[in-house]
């Protein structure tokens, strides 16, 4: 069976007409746009790095008995073109996921529904299976299995280390609420050495773009530093538990790429993409 994918010429410009039937076209097409979109963070991360490493100075204080560590921060108005990258990137890897529902629920050749989408839900209540079945109605009912062994609420407490769960519940922060909360700087920028066994950090305080730490001027000679000075660019929400970096989002996308459409791919017929004009 083939499939034409046809550019219709109007007075305005053209249209673009689906393929048809049903096919992972438009969900595949989709998901690619989202790597174009990763991509693009990926480059934007490391420009950032290049320009905006960031900085640790040390003091001594000797009449207060203190050694000061003053971690500089990168500015964090340049990091913001790299997190609205990162919210282009989710808005368009979890639209291939509602327009494979749609192509889905297309098989048994009716119209789907206002609800049509593809669900993701932590929990299996009944509310949940209830949202499930408005959202794949009209779905061939074993797509809708295969759509239910995805669900995060399989893995229990854990659902929230699924890349599922992460997936939307990113896209529904960016969707509905803000632009991502995020953090420039590494998971660790110093640390104490087991040898020491004195007292750790006395007082925490930011002061404009610095976050400055007091330590016992004794533990000078036990501090490590990371010599990594380039930033780790992640993505957060301590609200719903999320920390991610760069490496998290291939992990995500691949695991959509890999695993989320191919498991679909046999519910379509064989096409065989053309281009066409008319």
């Amino acid at each position: 069976m083939t499939a034409t994918t046809i550019l219709r010429q109007t007075r305005r410009g053209y249209d673009f007409l689906m393929p048809t039937p049903p096919s992972l076209f438009e969900p595949d097409l989709k998901r690619q746009w989202a790597k174009k979109h990763l991509d693009s963070l990926k480059s934007e991360i490391d420009t950032f790095n290049q320009r905006h490493p960031y900085e640790i100075v040390t003091e001594e204080e000797p009449n207060t008995g203190t050694y000061l560590i003053r971690i500089v921060h990168p500015p964090l108005l340049e990091a913001l073109p790299a997190v609205l990258t990162f919210g282009d990137f989710v808005s368009c890897l979890r639209a291939s996921l509602d327009y494979l529902a749609w192509q889905l629920a297309l098989l048994n050749g009716t119209w789907p529904t206002r609800e049509t989408c593809f669900p993701i839900c932590d929990r299996n209540t009944v509310d949940a299976q209830v949202r499930i079945a408005k959202a794949t109605f009209g779905i061939p009912d074993p797509a809708v299995a295969v759509i239910k062994s995805l669900q995060p609420y399989h893995f229990g407490d854990a659902y929230k280390s699924t890349h599922l769960w992460r997936l939307n519940t990113l896209w529904n922060i960016d969707k509905h609420r803000h632009i991502s909360a995020f953090s420039v700087l590494p998971a660790w920028q110093f640390c104490l050495r087991e040898s020491y066994d004195g007292g750790g950090v006395l007082s925490t305080e930011q002061i404009d773009n610095c976050t400055v730490m007091r330590l016992p001027i004794a533990a000078k000679d036990h501090v490590e530093f990371n010599t990594n000075r380039q930033v780790d660019l992640r993505f957060l929400d301590q609200r719903e538990g999320i920390d991610l970096g760069y490496h998290d989002l291939v992990e995500m996308y691949d695991f959509v790429t890999n695993s989320v459409l191919p498991a679909f791919s046999g519910f379509f017929p064989t096409l065989e993409m053309t281009g066409q004009s008319a």
